[in-house]
């Protein structure tokens, strides 16, 4: 499945694109996501390192036609090479 890349090398592509298909369509993932985000992530297939500090809930979640907006920056913000600690870039934009 390619989700071994998640050791600060950024986040695979292709779990970049299930995650934002999910949260671009899915209201139950995107529930999921928003009260635990990486438990919504291993559901995908990640896997948490070691010693990773694990992500609290989200208060508010972008919508799903703001993340579809601006999915492409999203998905390639996630596949940086950095590490891959909180999913902020999903938190409601318009609160920032």
């Amino acid at each position: 499945m390619g989700t071994d890349k998640n050791d600060g090398d950024g986040c695979d592509p292709e779990l970049a694109k299930r995650l934002m298909d999910k949260l671009t369509t899915d209201d139950e993932f995107r529930a999921a996501f928003q009260r635990d985000p990486h438990g919504a992530l291993e559901s995908l297939g990640w896997k948490r390192p070691p010693g990773h500090k694990k992500a609290g809930p989200i208060a508010k979640l972008a919508s799903k036609e703001e993340m579809a907006q601006a999915r492409e920056g999203i998905e390639a913000s996630l596949c940086q090479s950095v590490p891959f600690d909180t999913p902020d870039c999903c938190d409601d934009f318009s609160a920032k």
